[in-house]
């Protein structure tokens, strides 16, 4: 049955929270667990977000930004990150909302750090704001939009990164514990589920689907798929040539971005009648580039001109055939030319 129709658990767990029926509206990290199983089953993010939106969502403005941490910050595949705010919420009883205000920062926040998207940050504010007790209009009070936004003020950057490498180690030791049985204790029963086990409860296999929607593991990930990650607009080895430029810099000239590693971004500029340009750019400075309007400038392909130049182009071709039947009979009428003592004309009465 799930072979057939692999959307069947979600819908009935639509069902049972519609809003016709008793069931309790979901909160934002019930909204993850299911677009992280959508996600697990290859459905694309649009049509994830719509599904969810059928149910009885008390956060559905905030939907958009809940896929945007889904996708980007949970861990990859299997979503470590967002089954330990699950488990974590269960035990803490974090009923209330978080509000769609918090939630896009959190999810969307930018650090103008090229090495890292800071997950774990994240993770902990999310956490942060389940634990509170105390509401205001309905939403939990313990952190703002304010107070989230200074993490990435330049006074405090030294510390969040601290508090980043500190939480990453954690989350290490986490990962060594569940790798050992022997060591497994209540702080890892309780707040550290297995995705697999969570994964089987919701009759999924998360992490091994062929068809899986792409998500980003940054806790492992690279310079350069941080770099991607951070500079959405960044694109390489799209069919329709994208263009960037970077006014403040290079001017007018527009570029395209032919290679990333870890090190650096190469941007190259193919002028006409001269050789191309390339630059290296390092990763921290790709912010720096927009797209553009404006495309490559290259000389047209000789089939293309040669087709279109005038002894080879049909209509041109059409239109002399005709210049020159004209010519011949004005030719042929100047030969053979009449006076007028050798013409009558008449008219009826």
């Amino acid at each position: 049955v799930e072979q057939a129709i692999p959307t069947l658990a979600a819908f009935v767990q639509f069902a049972m929270n519609a809003s016709n029926s008793i069931g309790k509206p979901i909160n934002e990290v019930e909204v993850g667990l299911q677009l992280a199983n959508h996600f697990s089953k290859g459905i694309p993010l649009a049509e994830a977000v719509a599904m969810v939106k059928q149910g009885d969502v008390r956060c559905r403005g905030s939907i958009t930004h809940i896929a945007t941490y889904v996708q980007k910050y949970a861990g990859g595949a299997g979503f470590p990150l967002l089954y330990f705010l699950a488990k974590f919420s269960s035990q803490v009883g974090g009923a209330l909302l978080l509000g769609s205000q918090v939630m896009a920062t959190i999810a969307n926040l930018e650090w103008k750090d090229p090495t890292c998207v800071y997950p774990f940050i994240r993770t902990a504010c999310w956490a942060t704001m389940l634990t509170s007790g105390s509401s205001r209009d309905g939403y939990a009070a313990v952190l703002t939009k304010g107070d989230v936004e200074k993490l990435r003020a330049p006074s405090t950057l030294a510390e969040v990164a601290k508090a980043e490498s500190i939480l990453k180690d954690a989350w290490a030791i986490h990962d060594s514990m569940k790798q050992d049985s022997q060591q497994e204790n209540q702080f890892f029963k309780c707040f550290v589920p297995d995705p697999q086990a969570e994964a089987g409860q919701r009759g999924q296999n998360v992490g091994e689907s062929s068809t899986a929607m792409p998500v980003s593991n940054v806790l492992v990930a690279g310079p350069k798929t941080l770099a991607m990650l951070q500079n959405l607009h960044m694109e390489i080895g799209q069919v329709h040539l994208i263009t960037y430029t970077n006014p403040k810099e290079q001017g007018a000239k527009v570029y395209e971005l032919t290679q990333i590693t870890d090190d650096e971004a190469t941007m190259e500029h193919r002028p006409l009648l001269q050789d191309k340009e390339v630059l290296q750019v390092p990763l921290g400075q790709l912010s720096k580039w927009r797209v553009s309007k404006a495309q490559m400038r290259q000389l047209c392909p000789q089939d293309l001109a040669a087709a279109i130049l005038g002894h080879a182009c049909q209509p041109i071709e059409e239109e002399w055939t005709k210049a020159n039947l004209t010519w011949q009979l004005r030719q042929a009428y100047e030969q053979h030319a009449v006076d007028t003592t050798k013409l009558g004309f008449g008219k009826s009465c």
